[in-house]
């Protein structure tokens, strides 16, 4: 979870000027209620992205839903693996060395493959580990609670 000091509408029910800023899924979510019913702003991930690279350049739209598709795509690939043969995973496999191999099945292209794993890097962020040390074999208790839905809150400054 990012942990990110914030204050929202939330703050009537609970004290939330410290804390997650992340709702993890949509359905049946006591805080999704809430922010709900207190017209807190929230922000889902499905919606369109927009992606800074490494030059710090906003990546045309097209290429960045592509490079977005790719990325999610093998994350939910790793899901799926992870789920079904987290038995035979070495632990020391990481999520890094899964992307390291899915990324060539993705494309051919050098350049893209590091844009690719360039992007993986954001992954960490959710889960607060980089991919580098995340395990293979235990990614799939990551996975999204029911909802499928990841929601990011607008943080909302009083004086």
């Amino acid at each position: 979870m990012d942990m990110y000091a914030t204050r929202t509408s939330l703050k009537k029910y609970a004290d939330s000027s410290s804390g997650a800023n992340w709702i993890h899924g949509s359905q049946s979510n006591p805080i999704a209620d809430i922010a709900q019913r207190t017209n807190t702003t929230t922000h889902f991930l499905e919606e369109s992205e927009a992606i800074i690279d490494s030059r710090g350049n906003r990546m045309d739209d097209r290429v960045a839903s592509e490079l977005s598709e790719a990325v999610w795509g093998i994350i939910a690939k790793a899901f799926r693996y992870s789920d079904e043969h987290s038995a035979e995973i070495d632990k020391c496999k990481s999520l890094m060395d899964y992307f390291k191999e899915q990324v060539k099945e993705v494309t051919e292209d050098p350049s893209m493959q590091a844009v690719i794993l360039e992007q993986a890097q954001m992954w960490g962020g959710f889960v607060g580990d980089p991919i580098e040390r995340q395990s293979l074999k235990f990614f799939f208790l990551e996975e999204c609670i029911e909802g499928g839905k990841y929601g990011l809150l607008q943080a909302t400054v009083h004086d």
